[in-house]
C-alpha cells in the first residue's frame, strides 16, 4: 500500500477540565452499575447502556467534539489511574516532615473526583 492511499485520521481534541469533571460526575452517578459485580441486577448489557448514556450526555454538553462510548470508558479508566498516582503523591508530600518542597497541588478534576468518591 502506498503512502498516498493511507487514510489519515484526524485527532480528536484533548479532554478539557470541564469534560473530565462532567465525565466523573456521570460515572459516579452510575457507579453501582459500572463498578458492580455481574449478577441479576448488573449485566454486561446494563453496563454498556450506562456507558452509552454517559456518552450521550457528554456529547450533548459538548457538541463540538463527538466522543464514542469507548472514548468515554477508556478516558475514565485512564483518569482513575492518573488520580491514584496524583493522590498518592499529594498524600506523600503532605505527610512528609518539614515544609512541602514541591508544593504538590492536585489538579481541579482530581480534587473533584477525590471529593465525589466514597471513602
Amino acid at each position: 500500500m502506498m503512502d498516498d492511499e493511507k487514510v489519515k485520521r484526524k485527532r480528536k481534541a484533548n479532554w478539557s477540565q470541564d469534560q473530565l469533571l462532567l465525565l466523573a460526575q456521570f460515572v459516579l452517578a452510575r457507579r453501582g452499575v459500572i463498578k458492580g459485580r455481574f449478577g441479576a441486577g448488573v449485566t454486561s448489557k446494563k453496563k454498556r447502556e450506562a456507558w452509552e448514556e454517559i456518552c450521550v450526555n457528554i456529547n450533548a454538553s459538548f457538541p463540538a467534539v463527538r466522543r464514542s462510548t469507548d472514548d468515554c470508558e477508556k478516558r475514565w479508566y485512564s483518569l482513575q489511574s492518573q488520580c491514584r498516582f496524583e493522590i498518592a503523591d499529594y498524600k506523600r508530600a503532605v505527610a512528609a516532615t518539614g515544609e512541602m518542597k514541591n508544593n504538590v497541588l492536585l489538579q481541579h478534576h482530581i480534587r473533584q473526583l477525590f471529593l465525589f468518591s466514597p471513602s
